[in-house]
């Protein structure tokens, strides 16, 4: 899918799903889903299993989408400031990012070029959309991420920097106990969304940490994780500051993740998600063991 076919799907002024448009962009989506759900499983079996023929299909597959110039278009909706096109980019191609980590290099030098030159492309996209859109939301962590596991993916310098310039930023709005004041705005739905922008943040974090030796402790980004998992138990304990019950937040495999690179023993249990590559055991090996540094 060269140009992203999305729309945005929630009523106008509310968190509250349309459902005739939900379904509409899950339909204009299949072909990405369906992508990295193979990049996924592909990449799962090469690191768990050590499966050669599975590597080679993941590494074929991202190839073939490479020499398309995929996901770089944006639907007609964006003439109106609908940004979910350049949303989904955003997930998809930290997904790439992360997913590359696990598989490590194309066997071809030439192929791997490719790969690595139309990611970066990806990658420059994300980041150039925040030098228009300045809203530092849960959008612009996830930016870091796609930055920054496509950097060191593809042992980019620039983007490297890039990306921890912008961690930097994105950590600045973590307040007192680990609240965000833009996703305190989300209604019934703040307690997700603190957990969804903690995802990206938590993840650079590990990359810079197991893949650049960056292991310098960031005290705000801890208030969130650990503000996330009192919302996992009591999602109404953030009631009173989003003026609304809430609603739960449901399984966080970034959260296995995390406790899994860092030696814990975590009450969330593996599991898998296009948004991590996979399986939540699978990336936290990979980043254990097989993540190219860059020192």
């Amino acid at each position: 899918m060269t140009v992203i076919q999305a729309n945005a799907f929630y009523k106008k002024g509310t968190v509250e799903r349309d459902g005739a448009l939900f379904e509409k962009n899950r339909a204009g989506l299949k072909p990405i889903f369906d992508f990295q759900n193979a990049i996924a499983r592909n990449s799962d079996a090469f690191v768990m299993q050590g499966s050669k023929a599975a590597k080679a299909c993941a590494d074929a597959l991202m190839l073939g989408w490479a020499k398309r110039n995929a996901l770089t278009g944006f639907g007609a909706g964006i003439r109106q400031r609908d940004y979910q096109s350049h949303f989904v980019q955003h997930w998809t191609a930290a997904s790439l990012g992360l997913a590359r980590i696990k598989l490590g290099p194309l066997a071809s030098s030439a192929d791997d070029r490719i790969v690595r030159e139309w990611l970066k492309r990806l990658a420059l996209s994300v980041r150039d959309f925040h030098t228009r859109v300045t809203n530092r939301n849960n959008m612009f962590d996830w930016a870091v991420l796609t930055v920054g596991s496509i950097g060191y993916a593809t042992r980019d310098r620039a983007l490297v920097a890039d990306a921890d310039s912008m961690f930097q930023l994105a950590l600045n709005q973590i307040q007192d106990k680990g609240f965000l004041p833009l996703e305190m705005k989300r209604g019934r739905r703040a307690a997700s969304y603190h957990a969804f922008a903690a995802q990206p943040l938590a993840l650079y974090q590990l990359i810079r940490t197991q893949c650049g030796g960056n292991r310098a402790q960031q005290a705000k980004l801890t208030s969130l994780i650990n503000l996330v998992r009192t919302l996992q138990t009591d999602p109404n304990s953030i009631q009173s500051q989003a003026n609304v019950a809430q609603s739960p937040i449901g399984k966080q495999p970034w959260l296995n993740v995390w406790d899994s690179v860092n030696g814990r023993a975590s009450r969330e249990q593996p599991s898998s998600s296009r948004y991590i590559a996979g399986n939540s055991q699978s990336l936290a090996k990979a980043l254990s063991g097989r993540c190219p540094a860059i020192s």
